[in-house]
């Protein structure tokens, strides 16, 4: 495989994590940007966050006097995939040869209590608190991450593997 070739591929292999780690740490820089006093930098983050994210005040984290430019759960979702990625694409190759992707079942169970808190309160089960929005989105997006990255994994590795030289018949009245 050729050097630019390999290169492709490290970057197709590392996009979703960053993504996921981006979003992420921009959620927490904006904040902190309005602290320090670099309000352009902070309008510029949740301005670009806001495109994945709905950054209710209500429904969010607060650092200082900033609430983070992603929801509680938002936050939780794109932590938790971030950091199962990571973990996903740490141990792919060991992981891979051993358990394979999360199988669609146990990655269902990890989204479920994510959209059981998102619904109980219009139906009166229990009220919604930051702590539930962050635990549960953790545990979708973990879930999410382990049950599509390991995929994607794969499938670049398949489609950046050398192929192999096509073959080419003999023309008529060739001989082999």
């Amino acid at each position: 495989m050729s050097r630019t070739r390999r290169l492709v591929r490290a970057g197709l292999r590392l996009l979703p994590l960053s993504a996921a780690l981006l979003l992420t740490l921009g959620a927490l820089a904006a904040p902190l940007c309005e602290a320090a006093g670099l309000f352009d930098a902070a309008r510029v983050l949740y301005g670009a966050l806001g495109g994945v994210c709905h950054q209710a005040p209500s429904r969010s984290l607060f650092l200082g006097a900033s609430h983070m430019a992603l929801c509680a759960r938002c936050l939780g979702l794109y932590g938790g995939a971030a950091l199962a990625g990571g973990a996903a694409l740490a141990g792919s190759a060991a992981l891979a040869v051993r358990h394979g992707p999360l199988p669609a079942r146990p990655a269902a169970l990890l989204v479920l209590p994510c959209l059981m808190d998102a619904l109980a309160p219009a139906f009166g089960f229990w009220p919604q608190t930051a702590a539930s929005r962050i635990f549960t989105g953790f545990l979708a997006g973990s879930g999410i991450a382990l049950f599509l990255y390991p995929r994607y994994l794969s499938l670049i590795d398949r489609a950046m593997s050398p192929c192999s030289a096509p073959t080419t018949r003999p023309s008529e009245g060739e001989t082999t």
